[in-house]
């Protein structure tokens, strides 16, 4: 008789798919980045929007009808939270853009990912009207969500998907039943002792080219006027000049390194400085 085959070996979970043992809640405000990355063409800047939980947001500008079909030269925002636990935790962003009653839009999505990679789960995250609206959706699932494979000290990024998309706050948490309303929980990146800084204005800015600017991190972003309010959104066809011309739009990969392929130098030191100093702080936290 012929042997049997041998069984196959059980599929082994993807790193931090599984459940966190214990809760998770990450609250943050989007003005309140560690490390912002700007490119040629593209920047996140800080404005003053009605009804935002800390009367100010991100938006992506200018809002040309621009769409980056990778995260090579895309401007991106970063911020250093602490994870508890290891395992899947979901995602909202509330945020603002132009999607109809038909769901469809130019400036109305994001891309979501940890320490420089894009997850695959928080790819595209859409969904977002004229209006604040917290979002989970994606087109391939409804609940985004970040798989956590090492605990501690983490980078949450921000890549520009559609240009002029203005996010207001994000929500992680381990719980897939919890729905954030109104301006969501209290900000908090994940330590018991968090407080937040003095002024949203203390923040550096990368520019993320071949020129790149000087960092000034008391004044490197100030507060201006909301661009959607002042100019008028383009209306031209959707996704007709992308950014990039890469194919490789639906990679879970940001290519190399923290910022991707295009980063510079700079940009990587000052988070690696970021992240030394966040981590002192939060085994001071810890200990006390």
């Amino acid at each position: 008789p012929e042997p049997e085959p041998e069984p196959e070996p059980p599929q082994q979970p993807e790193p931090g798919s599984n459940t966190p043992e214990g809760s998770t809640l990450i609250s943050m405000e989007a003005e309140y980045f560690d490390v912002s990355a700007v490119t040629s063409t593209h920047q996140w800047i800080h404005v003053a929007r009605g009804n935002s939980s800390n009367d100010g947001a991100m938006i992506t500008t200018p809002d040309q009808g621009d769409l980056a079909v990778s995260v090579e030269n895309t401007p991106m925002l970063s911020y250093i939270v602490f994870f508890k636990y290891p395992g899947k935790h979901y995602i909202w962003v509330r945020g603002s853009g132009d999607t109809n009653n038909f769901g469809i839009g130019n400036s109305d999505s994001i891309h979501v990912g940890l320490n420089g990679t894009i997850a695959s789960s928080a790819y595209r995250i859409d969904q977002f009207p004229t209006e604040w609206t917290w979002s989970r959706h994606t087109p391939s699932d409804p609940l985004a969500s970040l798989n956590v494979v090492n605990t501690g000290v983490n980078i949450v990024n921000f890549w520009m998907r559609e240009d002029g998309l203005a996010i207001d706050k994000f929500v992680i948490t381990s719980d897939p039943n919890f729905v954030p309303t109104g301006f969501g929980p209290e900000v908090t990146d994940g330590t018991v002792g968090y407080a937040p800084p003095a002024s949203s204005d203390d923040l550096d800015t990368i520019q993320v080219n071949d020129n790149p600017v000087e960092s000034d991190s008391t004044n490197a972003m100030p507060v201006e006027s909301d661009p959607t309010t002042d100019v008028p959104v383009e209306t031209a066809t959707t996704n007709a000049d992308p950014v990039t011309s890469d194919a490789t739009s639906g990679s879970t990969d940001s290519s190399n390194g923290i910022f991707g392929g295009s980063a510079s130098k700079t940009a990587l030191l000052a988070v690696f400085a970021l992240c030394l100093f966040r981590v002192c702080r939060f085994k001071r936290v810890l200990k006390s």
